[in-house]
């Protein structure tokens, strides 16, 4: 019950994320450029926002995150309300700061409480099926809205939304539990230390001993760990949190003002896309998921769909490819993250998302203007290149 409302809840999240930036296109006119300084300005208190939070996520404060996400949620929902209600650009503006609470603290406090109640060998099966459900949740509520209407939800029924999603963050505080002994990560940081001096030592001792007795002198380099260089985690992410700023944040001015898509089709479209992520990712089995051969599909997958994409104009096609995406992008961060925090022991994990963040930082503030210089093909061309600076951390990662 605890993983699928953590699932349940990080989806309303990342459905908040997608209402302001549908709101803010179609009800307030942001055109691309000031779209992507909406979403460089979120990046920008993000920063911040998430170190103080990774402070308390080290400390294993998985109440306080939870408590400070569901206040944070029912803030953003009173401003979301208001700024409708008084067409404020300000008040929009001010909405998607707060959503970084609730976006920093929600995220942290899962992270933390599966790191903390689950055994190091589980966290790539929670880690899974937190995914699959949120997928599932937030295909269910976005085609729910787009059947309501988009039109109904902002001028007479945001009071319920808001009222409902507000309800349901704080029903996880009678699920997610503080973790009682909190030594999991010590214990993963330890066998991770012992394990990075250990191997090193028998394997200069092996190679010694065959120098020292053949006639031939090795020129073989000692394998210190099984853990992937931290220069190339970032390396990836800045490739992978680039290239999806440069897609994501001009979408929905490009599904409503080129491909002259209603806003209910295109909630549909996002909605589709979420369920065929979720189609396709339960068929895929949980052992798979964090193999190397899984890893570079969804870099192969990432980049075919990319160069596919803007060629294609059926609103139901686009869902489909997005749904790709989804998963591709999916597999591939849960990849990196898991990469990061074996790395860290599990401790400042909140690292991950603040140097992605700052990374994102740079491609919200310049996508709007890459994209009225160039337009999609432009887009199109950027995100395929950043994407194969991923290629690096699929080619030394060992699987699992």
């Amino acid at each position: 019950m605890d993983l699928p409302v953590a699932a349940l809840n990080i989806g309303l999240v990342s459905i908040m994320d997608l209402l302001v930036n549908l709101v803010a296109v179609k009800y307030f006119n942001f055109n691309a450029v000031e779209l992507g300084l909406l979403n460089a300005l979120w990046t920008l208190v993000f920063i911040p926002v998430v170190k103080i939070m990774d402070r308390l996520a080290d400390a294993g404060k998985v109440r306080l995150l939870w408590y400070i996400g569901s206040s944070s949620m029912a803030l953003l929902q009173a401003l979301m309300y208001f700024s409708m209600i008084l067409y404020s650009k300000q008040l929009i503006y001010v909405t998607y700061m707060v959503h970084t609470l609730v976006f920093a603290s929600t995220r942290l406090a899962v992270n933390t409480y599966i790191f903390e109640t689950r055994d190091s060998d589980s966290w790539n099966k929670a880690s899974i099926m937190v995914s699959r459900l949120r997928l599932l949740s937030e295909s269910v509520i976005i085609v729910s809205l787009a059947l309501v209407g988009f039109s109904t939800i902002v001028t007479s029924g945001y009071m319920y939304l808001a009222i409902l999603f507000t309800l349901l963050h704080f029903s996880g505080l009678l699920v997610i539990h503080e973790p009682r002994l909190k030594i999991e990560r010590v214990l993963y940081r330890l066998e991770s230390m012992l394990g990075k001096i250990f191997i090193p030592v028998k394997g200069l001792l092996t190679l010694s001993y065959l120098e020292i007795n053949g006639s031939i002198p090795l020129s073989t380099r000692i394998y210190a760990s099984a853990l992937v260089p931290s220069g190339l985690i970032f390396l990836a992410l800045v490739g992978f949190r680039l290239g999806n700023e440069y897609l994501w944040t001009p979408l929905p001015y490009y599904l409503t003002q080129v491909l002259r898509l209603g806003i209910n089709d295109v909630l549909m479209v996002y909605g589709l896309g979420r369920l065929t992520a979720f189609a396709l990712y339960i068929a895929i089995r949980s052992s798979l998921v964090f193999k190397k051969s899984s890893f570079a599909a969804g870099i192969l997958v990432r980049l075919l769909v990319l160069m596919i994409l803007v060629n294609v104009k059926s609103s139901i096609l686009i869902g489909f490819l997005l749904g790709l995406i989804y998963l591709a992008n999916d597999i591939i961060d849960s990849n990196l993250f898991l990469a990061f925090a074996k790395n860290r022991g599990g401790y400042g994990v909140g690292l991950y998302s603040l140097i992605g963040e700052t990374i994102s930082l740079i491609g919200s503030a310049s996508s709007g203007y890459l994209y009225a210089v160039g337009g999609p093909s432009l887009i199109t061309v950027l995100t395929t290149m950043l994407s194969i600076l991923v290629i690096p951390v699929v080619l030394k990662s060992r699987g699992e």
